[in-house]
């Protein structure tokens, strides 16, 4: 899993970023499904997974609603080596940095933005994210 060839410097390109961002949360615990760590129920796991496909889904709503925002708005200030997804485990430690690392993401790029309703998406992305670690850590 690697998020890595991204140029954060448009609202477009963010929203690329996070929507694929889903994506591999989605997938890494489509993969946990697969191994026999139990930090997680079967029940949590796939909530989690249906989670993630909920904010994905958003995020292309809101992408296709902000169209005209999409070409106006320059971003400065993200990169996407900061939100890199690789070589995590399949464990606690794992699931931990996988929402610390999206959690980031979604503080960070929600500061960046200027289009109210993708802000306001980003801010409950990144409280669910923040969430979703404590619990885990719990």
């Amino acid at each position: 899993m690697l998020v890595t060839d991204y140029s954060l410097n448009q609202f477009g390109a963010v929203l690329t970023f996070a929507i694929d961002l889903e994506e591999l949360v989605s997938e890494y615990y489509n993969s946990i499904q697969s191994i026999s760590d139990k930090t997680l129920t079967e029940s949590e796991v796939t909530n989690r997974i249906n989670a993630a496909s909920k904010r994905k889904r958003n995020l292309e709503r809101s992408r296709r609603e902000n169209v005209t925002e999409i070409t106006l708005e320059p971003i400065e200030g993200l990169d996407a080596q900061n939100y890199t997804i690789s070589g995590l485990s399949y464990d606690k430690e794992g699931m931990v940095s996988l929402h610390k690392i999206a959690s980031g993401f979604y503080e960070d790029a929600m500061e960046k933005l200027n289009v109210l309703e993708t802000k306001r998406l980003f801010s409950r992305h990144h409280k669910e994210h923040s969430r979703l670690q404590k619990t885990v850590e719990a």
